[in-house]
């Protein structure tokens, strides 16, 4: 007797699913997936290549560093440029009068007669800053010619003597003072007795030199120097009349005996 046969509950598989796979198309799978092959570098070309990122790093910073130096150079070049201009300006400035002023006549008290002139030499500060340190001095000196060409200009005392003009033993009559902005001041007395100034008739040459030394209020710069020298031309009824030097008129680095 035979049994009954049991159907199988498993689906059958669909044609296309059962579609027999043609050639070549394995193939195509199995490169699609293939893995490419890795570039491997050599001890000594990897070497190479970590080098070049320090020596890159260094010319960068090498390049960075002269491009700041040449900023830097034109700044301080700059600077150096206002500072020195703002000093320009500002800074204090002596300058003497081209002529002796505040002429006064001496007299005889019995006759009138005047037997000596004094005079004083004007000198103002015209910048916008005080001086510091300053100090002057004026000399009379008589010659029987004009002065030579090579006169040094120094400094005489009252008898016309040459004197020292610096402490511990100075001589000669140095006046101190500061002068302010736009400030005036005036060397001590100068006589001209008659019997000095009746020389001028025999050809006699009568000259008032002197200079004017002094700081400005700016750090680190130099002392300045303002030289001047009169000439005594001639003595008439109200005074002596008188006419700048052909030299000894400067200042500064003008002057032959300036020293910063």
């Amino acid at each position: 007797m035979g049994g009954k046969q049991h159907k199988s509950n498993k689906p059958k598989p669909h044609a296309k699913d059962t579609a027999p796979i043609k050639a070549g198309q394995n193939d195509a799978a199995e490169s699609q997936t293939t893995i490419q092959p890795t570039i491997k570098l050599t001890p000594t070309e990897v070497g190479k290549n970590k080098s070049l990122v320090p020596a890159a790093t260094l010319f960068v910073g090498v390049l960075v560093a002269i491009i700041y130096f040449f900023q830097l150079r034109e700044m301080i070049h700059s600077n150096e440029i206002n500072r020195e201009s703002l000093q320009t300006v500002q800074r204090a400035y002596m300058v003497v009068e081209s002529e002796p002023r505040a002429l006064t006549p001496e007299r005889d008290i019995k006759t009138g007669v005047v037997t000596a002139w004094h005079f004083q030499t004007m000198m103002e500060n015209v910048g916008n800053t005080a001086t510091q340190g300053l100090n002057y001095h004026t000399n009379l000196a008589v010659w029987s010619g004009p002065l030579p060409s090579d006169f040094t200009y120094p400094d005489l005392d009252a008898n016309g003597k040459p004197c020292r003009i610096h402490a511990p033993q100075a001589e000669c009559a140095v006046v101190y003072a500061v002068a302010g902005p736009k400030v005036v001041l005036w060397s001590h007395d100068i006589s001209l007795p008659k019997e000095m100034t009746d020389k001028i008739k025999d050809g006699a040459h009568i000259y008032a030199y002197g200079w004017v030394d002094y700081r400005d209020v700016f750090a680190w710069t130099p002392r300045h120097r303002t030289e001047y020298c009169y000439e005594v031309t001639s003595v008439g009824p109200v005074g002596p009349s008188f006419g700048n030097c052909p030299a000894h008129n400067c200042t500064d680095n003008d002057c032959k005996d300036y020293t910063p």
